[in-house]
């Protein structure tokens, strides 16, 4: 009797002991698939990161394009000469001497033949924007044209 006991027992633990390394087998299995599960996503971040440096060395030549780009837009101190390397004038300048809104202005020279418009397109998020360059001639020939119809006063230039 005292053998089947000790059987029935040994059997028990032997049981037990079964059931602890299936339990070890189960993790490990697990352990593994997670550890294939990390070595996926290793690679993928791998070939992301290429990516995102791409994206990063990108986007640092387009802020150093932007930065010098801006440094090269001339200012309305600093106009370029029009045909015949005569000065350009600005809006605000032109307006300025002939006693006029800045919106008169553009809209009375928008339209002459050797005034130069460079524009900037618009945008979703800016809207467009024309930056008029005026020679001299041209502010000339409009207060003349004005003087004539006694819209404002003849040049005293």
């Amino acid at each position: 009797m005292n053998t089947i006991k000790e059987t029935v027992q040994r059997i028990a633990e032997a049981s037990q002991r079964i059931a602890a390394i299936q339990a070890l087998i189960d993790a490990r299995t697990a352990l593994e698939h997670t550890n294939v599960q990390i070595g996926l996503i290793d690679e993928a971040l791998a070939a992301h990161q290429g990516r995102i440096d791409l994206l990063h060395t990108v986007s640092g030549m387009l802020m150093q394009e932007a930065a010098s780009a801006s440094k090269r837009a001339p200012s309305p101190d600093s106009l370029p000469p029009a045909a015949g390397d005569e000065r350009s004038r600005s809006v605000k300048s032109v307006a300025q001497q002939l006693g006029m809104s800045t919106d008169l202005v553009r809209e009375l020279f928008s339209q002459e033949p050797d005034v130069v418009a460079v524009s900037r397109p618009e945008t979703r998020d800016k809207r467009s924007y024309t930056t008029l360059y005026i020679p001299e001639s041209a502010v000339r020939r409009i207060q003349s044209r004005l003087a004539a119809k006694g819209k404002v006063k003849p040049s005293s230039r």
